[in-house]
Formats: C-alpha cells, sequence, structure tokens
C-alpha cells in the first residue's frame, strides 16, 4: 500500500493535473472577459474543438508545428467571429447560438 502514495506516483499525478487544467484555465479567462464585455458566451467550448481539430489538421498535412498552430487560431477565432456577428450584429439569442456552435 505503501508503493501506490510513492512521492513518484504523487508528483506524476500532480504534473498530470497541472496539465490537464492549463487549458481549461485557459478557457475560463476567456470567459470571464466575455463575460465582462455582457456576452454570454456558452459556445467556448466548441470554439477549443474547432481550433484543435483545425491545428491537428494543419499540422499534419503541412508538417508544420507552427503552421498548426496558426491554423489552430485560426480556426478558433472563426468559430468566434460567427457568434460575435449572429449575436451582436444580428441579436440572435446567445445561449442557442453558443449552444448551436458547441454541438455543430
Amino acid at each position: 500500500m505503501t508503493g501506490l502514495f510513492s512521492e513518484v506516483f504523487l508528483s506524476a499525478l500532480l504534473f498530470g493535473a497541472v496539465t490537464a487544467a492549463i487549458p481549461l484555465l485557459l478557457a475560463g479567462l476567456g470567459e470571464q472577459i466575455s463575460e465582462k464585455a455582457g456576452v454570454l458566451n456558452i459556445g467556448i467550448e466548441g470554439m477549443m474543438l474547432a481550433g484543435a481539430y483545425l491545428g491537428f489538421v494543419g499540422a499534419f498535412y503541412s508538417g508544420s508545428l507552427w503552421l498548426g498552430f496558426l491554423t489552430g487560431a485560426a480556426g478558433g477565432a472563426a468559430v468566434a467571429l460567427v457568434m460575435a456577428l449572429l449575436c451582436v450584429r444580428i441579436g440572435l439569442n446567445q445561449i442557442v447560438i453558443g449552444i448551436a456552435l458547441t454541438l455543430g
């Protein structure tokens, strides 16, 4: 039983937890900024998923990690632009559009 809670195991567990939490913390920071601007951004998970998918596709087909970063950022920004245009410019319901972007 003492081998289960060894220093190596606990340090690896803590490192894995912090590594997994960083994207969620950054998403929460972005959500806080959009909330201060008055936009209820329910679609932040969809923006992250679009950025991750397009970043992978860009890096896979180009072979360049930096191009993957750029395509991922552009993909997430494109979904955010769609959310901004539909909610701020046209005035559609922010919750419905956010859920649609996350599921779509």
